[in-house]
């Protein structure tokens, strides 16, 4: 698909069609965005998805053209069902409602790293770091948001909803490993691990982390 903006989308490549002509439009972008996905977690594929665009991008354009494509859908009276991954991006939003708090454990004794645990008390977010192997928490001062409303909000623009449970790497055994868990009122957890292989908007996280990525990081940072 050419970029165009978002906004244009339905009038360049929907306006006109049947329902079912709209449908299958609709469901290549899907297939984009999966596709731009995968690469930003496996790297680039000579074969699949070939543009100059870079894919954090492109993910950013079918998501808002996807916002678009559903409206007019619905001003048409068509019906244009979530698919599975996009109904779990749903129920996890609104799962993170509600989290309690959050611990990420990125990177080891050799490389270096941190654990990074935040925490609420109301809408004031606490946030403290503890330097990989150290026993010494920091709090940190100066983080860049403020109050639990905007962590949240920024949370659910990663769509974490999409993300697997592990990431492996298996060309790379000695990949860095890092560890995410999240605690929600009800008690309740949700856990992610990998090693040397890390979610599509796992870099986007990192700096909502305000945690600096160690050595080349998530595959994202060779599209910066």
């Amino acid at each position: 698909m050419s970029m165009i903006g978002p906004n244009t989308y339905v009038s360049e490549v929907l306006d006109g069609k049947t329902m079912e002509q709209a449908l299958q439009e609709i469901e290549k972008m899907r297939k984009e965005l999966r596709c731009q996905k995968r690469k930003m977690e496996n790297g680039p594929d000579p074969n699949q998805c070939m543009t100059d665009v870079s894919p954090d991008m492109l993910i950013d354009f079918y998501r808002f053209a996807l916002e678009y494509a559903r409206s007019y859908m619905e001003s048409k009276g068509w019906e244009l069902p979530p698919t599975e991954e996009e109904l779990a991006d749903i129920k996890f939003n609104e799962r993170l409602d509600h989290l309690q708090a959050l611990n990420l454990i990125y990177g080891d004794t050799e490389r270096g790293g941190e654990q990074r645990i935040v925490s609420f008390s109301g809408n004031t977010i606490h946030v403290s770091a503890v330097p990989y192997g150290d026993t010494k928490v920091s709090d940190v001062s100066k983080y860049p948001i403020q109050d639990r409303e905007g962590f949240i909000l920024e949370l659910k623009e990663l769509h974490m909803g999409e993300w697997k449970k592990t990431y492996r790497n298996t060309k790379d055994p000695d990949g860095l490993p890092w560890k995410l868990q999240l605690r929600f009122t009800d008690d309740t957890l949700a856990e992610y691990s990998g090693k040397g292989k890390f979610p599509f908007s796992f870099n986007a996280f990192l700096l909502l982390m305000d945690v600096d990525p160690i050595g080349e990081g998530p595959q994202e940072l060779i599209y910066v």
